[in-house]
């Protein structure tokens, strides 16, 4: 591979920086040197310049902490979905999956017992109404020791 034009038209751009230059110059040796090993090994490649065009999007590996801790090959997105999607736990990396696994975890509580301490919010309906009269007949009951107490006490 011919990388003269690519070496001039870089140091073109900035011959004012003697340090850039040098690092071109650099860089360009190493590219040389790395398209060659390539090269003799029957791996023959060119530049062209500007970003990579986007790779095809599948196959692409997939993680599942528990089915696939090494990764699976899925072919396509239908392929994708057959498995269960990120619904089922599958992720693009390991550590995706590894902290996905990691939150079901933590939100399934300790030794599989869920949260028993959080607030509920009854809905209307016959239950909802039997637990608020019970509510309100304790806290009546509450007041009215209160106020036993308050007058069986009197004035000090």
């Amino acid at each position: 591979m011919n990388l003269t034009p690519l070496r001039t038209s870089l140091i073109v751009q900035h011959h004012h920086q003697p340090q850039v230059v040098r690092v071109i110059e650099h860089s360009i040796r190493e590219l040389e040197e790395a398209l060659g090993r390539l090269a003799a090994v029957g791996h023959l490649f060119h530049l062209a310049e500007g970003p990579q065009p986007p790779a095809d999007e599948w196959p692409r590996v997939m993680f599942h902490v528990d089915s696939a801790p090494n990764g699976r090959v899925v072919n396509s997105e239908w392929d994708f979905r057959d498995l269960g999607g990120e619904a089922e736990g599958w992720h693009t990396t390991l550590a995706g999956a590894q902290h996905a696994d990691g939150v079901k975890t933590q939100f399934a509580g300790r030794g599989g017992v869920g949260v028993r301490s959080l607030p509920v919010r009854v809905n209307g309906g016959a239950a909802g109404r039997d637990l608020a009269a019970e509510a309100e007949a304790r806290q009546r009951t509450i007041e009215q020791w209160k106020l036993q107490r308050s007058q069986n006490n009197g004035p000090e």
